[in-house]
């Protein structure tokens, strides 16, 4: 076996490694969310549906509201959210451990 078949297992041992253990982590986030949510729903049969009807008494049964405004919602909370953290990573400089990757400087 030459160096470039050798690499090339490396490469397809470490891809399905990190994929098995992603794949096994979000399944296991999963069910830990589902109890977690059976739990303050009271609902055993299907708590993510309760939720749904919750969330509908609230913002009604309009498929242009759900569509247009919750998507833009879901959209912009994610966006900022997500921004957000980044920039708490970056005006602080914490957590410590983080700062190893990043790639621009400090002014």
């Amino acid at each position: 076996m030459g160096k470039e078949e050798k690499a090339d297992g490396d490469v397809i041992t470490k891809t399905l490694t990190f994929t098995g253990s992603a794949m096994a982590i979000f399944f296991s986030l999963k069910f830990l969310l589902t109890k977690i949510v059976t739990i303050f729903s009271g609902d055993s049969d299907d708590p993510w549906q309760s939720l749904w009807d919750q969330i509908l008494e609230i913002t009604g049964d309009d498929f242009f509201t759900h569509h247009v405004y919750g998507t833009n919602l879901f959209m912009n909370l994610m966006f900022f959210g997500l921004g957000g953290i980044y920039i708490f990573f970056d005006l602080t400089n914490r957590p410590a451990f983080l700062r190893k990757y990043k790639v621009t400087t400090s002014n």
